[in-house]
């Protein structure tokens, strides 16, 4: 091959043209999608972010902002929806209602106090609920059926009556009459249940007919330092039941219960609260107790002097606390709507806060 053959510029085709500017178009257009997708997801999850400073400001926990979050990424708002979600919090209530609504995992009442948390009544948080009077429009609402529970949101009331409206339609089986419980929450006191019966009810909407009776659920477990009296005995039945069985020892091992000093403790504890909750009291006694003594018995008997001059006598179990030496807890058992609520209403007057005893 001659030298001047070699230098020879190869012809170039037309089609080889057309397949290069394929190729430049093809890869400029990846580029570009790419680009753009990155954005719109650096978008999204900035606005997830924004939506995660929200939730936490308005005091949910890590479990309810897992389910905020399963809403953000699986419901069916649009980008643009998602991006301006916190700019428009009308349709952001509306479609996490309608969202909840379509979950059956028997916990509705709990997808209720995350609406509420995140769109509290306006200057109701702080308000028990009474009547039909304190309740607001647009409040959001769960109620049972046919053992299903369905979300909705109060459109209108009267005097006694709500209209509630479901994001989903009613079973039909469901009679007029029927008595039912409309849970409510508010942010800083608790639930609340509302006891009725359905005067009307066509396909995603009822009239709820109020009977006057309202049941505190108390779900925050709210507590406050409170300085309160106490003394504490043990179970009646129960100080019986070990007294006899320490008597069978010492007969069994040959000794007189008589020649041995059995009461080595005091018969009851007196001491004071340090802090109060609906579900326990963190306690100091005065004097040293024996952890052996406090083990002996299963059940305690408490009596708690509470400021009105009243006194609640309680049944619960008592714990060395882990995090404070030298005090106690005493769990309450099998109390009733009207102690807790006794014990809720003292709390309430000293700046309560979440529960944290131990």
């Amino acid at each position: 091959m001659l030298l001047a053959d070699a230098l020879v510029w190869p012809e170039f085709k037309t089609e080889s043209f057309y397949q290069l500017l394929q190729i430049i178009l093809f890869t400029f257009a990846l580029g570009f999608f790419i680009s753009l997708w990155k954005k719109r997801n650096k978008k999204r999850e900035d606005s997830w972010r924004k939506v995660l400073r929200f939730a936490y400001s308005r005091h949910l926990n890590s479990g309810e902002v897992n389910l905020l979050e399963d809403f953000f990424n699986n419901s069916r708002i649009s980008y643009s929806e998602a991006v301006n979600l916190l700019n428009d919090s009308g349709l952001f209530k509306r479609e996490l209602i309608k969202y909840f609504s379509k979950k059956r995992d028997g916990n509705e009442e709990h997808l209720v106090q995350i609406v509420d948390k995140l769109f509290p009544p306006e200057k109701l948080s702080k308000n028990e609920i009474t009547s039909i009077d304190d309740i607001e429009i647009g409040e959001p609402c769960s109620v049972e059926f046919e053992d299903n529970f369905y979300l909705g949101t109060v459109l209108k009331k009267t005097d006694n009556e709500l209209l509630i409206n479901f994001y989903e339609r009613l079973p039909e089986r469901s009679r007029e009459g029927k008595s039912i419980l409309l849970y409510f929450f508010r942010l800083e006191i608790g639930g609340y249940l509302l006891e009725g019966s359905v005067r009307k009810l066509k396909s995603q909407t009822l009239i709820f007919t109020f009977t006057g009776e309202v049941e505190w659920k108390g779900d925050l477990h709210l507590m406050a330092e409170i300085r309160r009296s106490v003394k504490v005995t043990p179970n009646e039945l129960d100080f019986e039941e070990k007294q006899k069985e320490d008597l069978e020892v010492l007969s069994d091992i040959g000794l007189d219960p008589d020649e041995v000093d059995m009461i080595t403790q005091p018969s009851s504890l007196s001491g004071y609260t340090i802090k109060i909750s609906d579900r326990a009291l963190l306690i100091h006694f005065n004097g040293i107790i024996s952890p052996l003594f406090l083990k002996k018995h299963d059940i305690w008997s408490l009596e708690l002097d509470l400021e009105a001059s009243s006194i609640l006598e309680l049944k619960g179990r008592i714990f060395p606390s882990k995090m404070s030496p030298g005090k106690y807890l005493f769990k309450y058992l099998n109390i009733t709507t009207d102690e807790r609520k006794s014990i809720f209403n003292e709390i309430k007057k000293f700046n309560p806060s979440q529960e944290q005893l131990s």
